[in-house]
Formats: structure tokens, sequence, C-alpha cells
């Protein structure tokens, strides 16, 4: 058979198939070539793009920050940070308070421990006050200046006066100053006033706590009964021995006198009574009772077997009256010659060394 020809049909099939398959590769493996492009471009030709209507829909412009907002960002910022510092600190502060108001176990009995030192370091401060271990110091204001060195250990002394001169106070202060300052045990044996007395008298004139140290047995005061020189030795040697006392006060010879008629008996009792406290390695303050006239006052005293003697007085300068003190004898220790005056005050006996009785007045004894 004779083929038969159809040019045109032929030609406009193989262009549209041409255009089919370069569409296809276009769209699907997005290969383009510029002679594609350009044949593509005749076919349909690119549709043109709208350009924005300034007026109508004018582009939109990107957000500029608000420094206001940026400010108050960065103070948030502070404040919290400051915020958070002041919750550490408060934190802080509430731990603090909490270990004061109930502080840890080891921390209270450090502090105990430091407490307890902190006074033993203050007792031997005053225990080196007693400098020397022959001698004692009264605690007396002003008195121990009339005695350099101080009055002898183990020593017996005899403190006179008249009625009203401050005998007992004087004594008693000698053991309680002794048993606050020197820890040494004291004890007060009476023949006459009653313990209660003798405490309440010392409690006016400063000694406001000498109830502790009767309760810690630091200070003892004793009534023995009159007229019972047996009782009186067993006194003195029992509980000076049982309570280790350092200091005793007998009050008063003057009382223990009128145990006898005879004056030969009551030396020879007297002598017994001084044996005893020697034994006992006491510094003893006996006291005893004269007449206001000095010269009668150190004839008695002088008579009793004794290593140091005081004397106290009451006098009179013009119209008034002036309390004096003065050291009669020692042994063995260099001391003040004259009498010097002092005062009982609420705060106890005050002694003024660099003073004088008197002042150009005329002194009655």
């Amino acid at each position: 058979m004779e083929e038969q020809k159809f040019p045109e049909i032929n030609e406009n099939i193989t262009k549209k198939v041409d255009e089919f398959l370069e569409k296809r590769d276009y769209e699907k493996q997005k290969i383009v070539s510029p002679a594609l492009i350009e044949e593509k471009n005749k076919l349909s030709p690119p549709k043109e793009e709208k350009k924005p209507d300034k007026k109508n829909n004018p582009p939109k412009k990107p957000k500029k920050k608000n420094k206001f907002e940026l400010m108050k960002k960065e103070i948030e910022k502070t404040e919290k940070k400051e915020s958070k510092k002041k919750l550490i600190d408060l934190e802080k502060i509430r731990k603090e308070i909490e270990n004061e108001l109930n502080p840890k176990p080891e921390n209270t009995q450090i502090k105990k421990e430091k407490l307890i030192k902190e006074i033993e370091d203050k007792k031997q401060e005053l225990y080196k006050i007693q400098e020397s271990e022959n001698f004692i110091k009264t605690g007396i204001k002003g008195f121990d200046e009339l005695l350099p060195d101080g009055i002898p250990k183990k020593k017996m002394i005899l403190i006179s006066g008249g009625p009203g001169t401050g005998k007992t106070l004087f004594a008693m202060e000698c053991l309680y100053w002794g048993a606050k300052l020197y820890n040494e045990t004291g004890v007060y044996i009476s023949l006459e006033e009653d313990p209660a007395s003798i405490a309440e008298n010392a409690k006016s004139i400063g000694m406001k706590d000498i109830d502790e140290f009767i309760k810690k047995k630091k200070l003892i005061i004793l009534k023995v009964p009159l007229y019972e020189f047996e009782t009186l030795k067993i006194a003195i040697e029992d509980t000076v021995s049982e309570m280790k006392a350092k200091r005793i006060v007998l009050d008063s010879i003057t009382v223990l006198s009128m145990y006898w008629e005879n004056p030969l008996q009551m030396r020879k009792a007297l002598i017994e009574l001084y044996q005893i406290i020697k034994r006992q390695n006491c510094t003893t303050f006996i006291l005893a009772e004269t007449e206001r006239e000095l010269e009668k006052t150190r004839t008695m005293v002088e008579e009793f077997t004794s290593d140091g003697v005081i004397v106290l007085y009451y006098v009179k300068v013009g119209d008034a009256r002036v309390r004096g003190i003065e050291i009669i004898k020692m042994r063995g220790v260099e001391h003040e010659e004259r009498i010097v005056p002092f005062k009982i005050t609420d705060a106890g006996i005050i002694v003024y060394p660099e003073e004088y009785i008197y002042a150009g007045e005329e002194t009655k004894f």
C-alpha cells in the first residue's frame, strides 16, 4: 500500500508532543534552559507582578521597640535581683536569731566552759591580791594600807575598844572579805549576841550578800552558851577542824572573863584557849570591850598575851565625836603608829590612812 501523506497533521502532532514534554520536564524536574524559557514565554507570556498599592495597602513596617517598655523590663530585672538579695539577707538574719534563741547543745556547752574559765581566772586574780603566804589582808578599805605587809598568819590579834566603837563590825568584815576575796572560810563565835542579829547588822553596812556565804558554809556564826568553857573549847576545835577555817573571831574576851572570879584562873584558862586556837593554824581575832579612856585601854590590852593589838576609838573633837583606829602592836610587822580616822558607812568601814583624827581642835578620849 502506498503510504498516505498528511504533512501538516504530522508537524502539528510533533510540535504538540514536544511542547508537552518540555512543559512536563519544566514542572517536574525544574530543569529549565534559557531556550525553553524563551519558548515558553512565546506560548504563554509571564504574568505581570502586581505592585503594592501604597495608598490602599501600604507595606507593613517592622515594629520599633518602645524605649519605655525596654526601660521597664530592665527595672523589673533589677528589682528581681535586689529582691533575691534581700531574701537571702533576711534568711541569714532569721537563722542567726534562731541560733541565739535556740542555741545548739555544743554552743551552749562551749559558752558554759568559757564562763567557768572566766570565773576561775577572776578568782585567781583575787587570790593573788594576798601577795605573801605568811600574811593576810583584812579587805577593809584603807586599813590594809596601815600594814604594808599585812597581818601575820596563824596569829592571835586582839581588837579592843569601848561600847559602840565598831569592834563587831570590824571583826565581821575581816571574815566576810576573807571569804569573798581570798576564799578563806571564817567562823564567828559569839558568847552573847544572837547570830541572826550579827548577820542583819552586817547587811546594813555593805555585806548584803552575807547569807550566800553562810549557805555555802564559807561563813559560820555560832553562839556558845554562857559559862560553859568546855563547850567553847569543843566548839572551837570541832567546828574549825571540820570547816577547815582559816579565820576565827571570838566575841568577846570580856564576857569570857566573867567565867572566873579569880584573875589567876582566868589567865590560866585564857592561855589554854590560846593554845587550842594556835593548834588550829588559824588567824584569830579576839574582841575585848574596854573603857573609853585611852590609857586604861592600852594598859588592859597589853596585859593580854597576843601577837597584835588593834584599838578602836570614838573620840570627841570639839562638839562632835569622831571614830579613830590605832595599831598598838603587831609583832614582826611594820605599821602606822598613829591614830587615824575611820567611818562606818552603808558600804562598810572606810579607814582614811592619810588623814588625821583632829586638825587644831582639842581631842578628848
